[in-house]
Protein backbone atom coordinates (compact mmCIF):
# COMPACT_ATOMS: atom_id res chain seq x y z
CA UNK A 1 0.00 0.00 0.00
CA UNK A 2 2.63 2.59 0.99
CA UNK A 3 4.52 1.42 -2.29
CA UNK A 4 1.28 2.86 -4.25
CA UNK A 5 0.52 6.08 -2.31
CA UNK A 6 4.29 6.75 -3.22
CA UNK A 7 4.05 5.98 -6.85
CA UNK A 8 0.34 8.06 -7.22
CA UNK A 9 2.64 10.98 -5.31
CA UNK A 10 5.62 11.10 -7.28
CA UNK A 11 3.19 10.89 -10.37
CA UNK A 12 1.29 13.88 -9.51
CA UNK A 13 4.72 15.99 -9.03
CA UNK A 14 5.27 14.76 -12.58
CA UNK A 15 2.12 16.72 -13.54
CA UNK A 16 1.78 20.12 -14.76
CA UNK A 17 0.34 22.52 -11.84
CA UNK A 18 -3.18 23.69 -13.49
CA UNK A 19 -2.54 27.06 -15.27
CA UNK A 20 -4.92 29.56 -12.72
CA UNK A 21 -5.11 31.80 -16.14
CA UNK A 22 -6.78 28.78 -17.42
CA UNK A 23 -8.54 28.03 -14.19
CA UNK A 24 -9.95 31.44 -13.91
CA UNK A 25 -10.91 31.43 -17.65
CA UNK A 26 -12.81 28.04 -17.21
CA UNK A 27 -14.52 29.69 -14.22
CA UNK A 28 -15.60 32.63 -16.19
CA UNK A 29 -17.72 30.23 -19.24
CA UNK A 30 -18.87 28.10 -16.12
CA UNK A 31 -20.44 31.45 -14.61
CA UNK A 32 -22.09 31.95 -18.38
CA UNK A 33 -23.55 28.52 -18.60
CA UNK A 34 -25.01 28.88 -14.97
CA UNK A 35 -25.95 32.37 -15.17
CA UNK A 36 -27.15 33.17 -19.30
CA UNK A 37 -30.99 33.78 -18.02
CA UNK A 38 -29.86 37.38 -16.34
CA UNK A 39 -27.58 40.32 -17.78
CA UNK A 40 -24.31 39.54 -18.02
CA UNK A 41 -21.39 42.01 -19.22
CA UNK A 42 -17.80 40.90 -21.16
CA UNK A 43 -16.37 43.76 -18.02
CA UNK A 44 -17.92 40.94 -15.16
CA UNK A 45 -16.32 37.94 -16.84
CA UNK A 46 -13.44 39.31 -17.76
CA UNK A 47 -12.64 40.08 -14.22
CA UNK A 48 -13.65 36.61 -13.18
CA UNK A 49 -11.03 35.71 -15.65
CA UNK A 50 -8.41 38.16 -14.25
CA UNK A 51 -8.05 39.33 -17.62
CA UNK A 52 -8.51 42.90 -19.17
CA UNK A 53 -11.27 43.31 -21.68
CA UNK A 54 -9.64 42.89 -24.73
CA UNK A 55 -7.23 39.97 -23.06
CA UNK A 56 -10.56 38.09 -22.72
CA UNK A 57 -12.74 38.63 -25.73
CA UNK A 58 -9.60 37.34 -28.06
CA UNK A 59 -9.35 34.59 -25.54
CA UNK A 60 -12.76 33.94 -25.75
CA UNK A 61 -12.90 33.84 -29.20
CA UNK A 62 -9.67 31.98 -29.57
CA UNK A 63 -11.08 29.28 -27.26
CA UNK A 64 -14.70 28.76 -28.54
CA UNK A 65 -14.62 30.35 -32.20
CA UNK A 66 -17.63 32.95 -31.14
CA UNK A 67 -17.21 36.06 -29.42
CA UNK A 68 -19.37 36.03 -26.42
CA UNK A 69 -22.62 37.38 -27.64
CA UNK A 70 -22.78 34.34 -30.01
CA UNK A 71 -21.84 32.65 -27.75
CA UNK A 72 -24.33 33.92 -24.68
CA UNK A 73 -26.91 34.06 -27.63
CA UNK A 74 -26.71 30.67 -28.26
CA UNK A 75 -27.26 29.05 -25.16
CA UNK A 76 -30.13 31.48 -24.65
CA UNK A 77 -32.01 30.30 -27.94
CA UNK A 78 -31.05 26.96 -27.01
CA UNK A 79 -32.48 27.38 -23.36
CA UNK A 80 -35.78 29.65 -25.04
CA UNK A 81 -36.47 26.62 -27.63
CA UNK A 82 -37.07 23.84 -24.61
CA UNK A 83 -39.24 25.84 -22.91
CA UNK A 84 -41.11 27.01 -25.55
CA UNK A 85 -41.76 23.38 -26.58
CA UNK A 86 -42.95 22.49 -22.95
CA UNK A 87 -44.64 25.33 -22.13
CA UNK A 88 -45.83 26.58 -26.09
CA UNK A 89 -44.82 30.25 -24.55
CA UNK A 90 -42.67 32.45 -26.60
CA UNK A 91 -43.13 35.57 -24.08
CA UNK A 92 -42.65 33.02 -21.13
CA UNK A 93 -39.56 31.63 -22.60
CA UNK A 94 -37.67 34.88 -24.30
CA UNK A 95 -37.45 36.30 -20.90
CA UNK A 96 -36.78 33.58 -19.00
CA UNK A 97 -33.90 32.42 -20.75
CA UNK A 98 -32.26 35.89 -20.57
CA UNK A 99 -34.08 38.42 -23.14
CA UNK A 100 -35.31 41.87 -21.72
CA UNK A 101 -37.11 42.26 -24.56
CA UNK A 102 -39.23 40.71 -26.94
CA UNK A 103 -38.56 42.10 -30.18
CA UNK A 104 -34.86 41.59 -29.69
CA UNK A 105 -35.51 37.63 -28.68
CA UNK A 106 -37.33 37.47 -32.26
CA UNK A 107 -34.41 38.87 -33.86
CA UNK A 108 -31.48 37.12 -32.33
CA UNK A 109 -34.35 34.12 -32.70
CA UNK A 110 -34.34 34.73 -36.39
CA UNK A 111 -30.82 35.01 -36.67
CA UNK A 112 -29.85 31.97 -34.82
CA UNK A 113 -32.25 29.74 -36.04
CA UNK A 114 -33.78 31.05 -39.18
CA UNK A 115 -37.26 30.37 -38.26
CA UNK A 116 -39.79 32.42 -35.59
CA UNK A 117 -40.38 31.33 -32.67
CA UNK A 118 -44.01 30.42 -33.72
CA UNK A 119 -42.98 28.64 -36.63
CA UNK A 120 -40.60 26.67 -34.79
CA UNK A 121 -43.39 26.03 -31.97
CA UNK A 122 -45.72 24.83 -34.88
CA UNK A 123 -43.04 22.93 -36.62
CA UNK A 124 -42.21 21.10 -33.45
CA UNK A 125 -45.56 19.67 -32.98
CA UNK A 126 -47.20 16.81 -34.11
CA UNK A 127 -50.16 18.03 -35.23
CA UNK A 128 -53.15 16.23 -33.68
CA UNK A 129 -54.25 12.95 -35.13
CA UNK A 130 -51.07 12.33 -36.47
CA UNK A 131 -48.61 9.69 -35.12
CA UNK A 132 -44.75 9.70 -35.41
CA UNK A 133 -43.90 6.69 -37.93
CA UNK A 134 -41.47 4.24 -34.68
Amino acid sequence: MLVFLTRISKEQQKLPAADPQATAFAGSIYFINNNFYRPIKVEELATLANLSYRSYTDQFKRSTGKTVTQYLCEIRIAYAKRIMLETGDIMYAAFESGFGDLAHFYRVFKKTTGSTPKRFIAGEKLPLGKAEPV
